[in-house]
């Protein structure tokens, strides 16, 4: 069963990359910001597979202020599901909840603009949603870097990617690799134990 990494799927964001095949994607401006790169509309869907396990991941609600965007998402199939939230501008892509669990302030996945090389550190505390406001839970310390653009191969095509890999010193919060595509986002992840597949996606109105 995929269950570990399930909770990594919904912590999705995406770069400008070159598209190979599969799922088209429309063309992104050099200058676009992370806003561009993710797609935010709501009722956008991916679904993924892992293993034998199938699992849908939909953007359930989608608020911008100052050119910031930040995003719910959660399974479609399941409205009592926890949900995780995604804050995304044109300086990058950040993850401020996970399910039950917060980052204060949010982890920093996704630097833009970003080439293959860059990396960037991390810091955060990491703490349960249901606790005080203001309590501060764990702290952390980590690194996430631009590690290659190459083809990978998933059930939704073939996609030129960008490969990025996270870990943090504890190797507790951190520890994934993703594949990420223009105007779909995720396409593959590696959590150390599962491993997460796109089938389909169908964008959002």
């Amino acid at each position: 069963m995929c269950i570990r990494g399930w909770a990594v799927v919904l912590l999705s964001a995406a770069f400008s990359l070159v598209f190979v095949g599969g799922v088209p994607s429309a063309p992104v401006p050099k200058d676009a910001g992370g806003r561009t790169f993710f797609p935010t509309a709501p009722g956008t869907k991916w679904v993924y597979v892992c293993g034998q396990d199938e699992f849908q991941v939909a953007v359930l609600k989608s608020s911008t202020t100052d050119r910031v965007t930040t995003l719910t998402l959660g399974r479609p199939d399941d409205p009592k599901a926890a949900t995780s939230e995604l804050v995304v501008s044109d300086e990058g892509v950040f993850e401020s909840r996970a399910r039950t669990y917060r980052f204060d302030p949010p982890v920093c996945v996704l630097k833009l603009p970003a080439k293959k090389g860059d990396t960037w550190a991390v810091k955060s505390w990491w703490t349960t949603s249901d606790g005080p406001p203001g309590q501060r839970g764990i702290e952390f310390t980590g690194s996430v870097s631009v590690r290659a653009v190459e083809k990978v191969a998933v059930p939704a095509g073939t996609f030129e990617a960008l490969k990025v890999r996270a870990d943090d010193e504890r190797g507790v919060f951190l520890g994934w690799q993703r594949w990420y595509v223009p105007g779909v986002g995720v396409v593959k992840i590696d959590t150390g134990e599962d491993i997460y597949e796109l089938k389909s996606f169908e964008p959002g109105k």
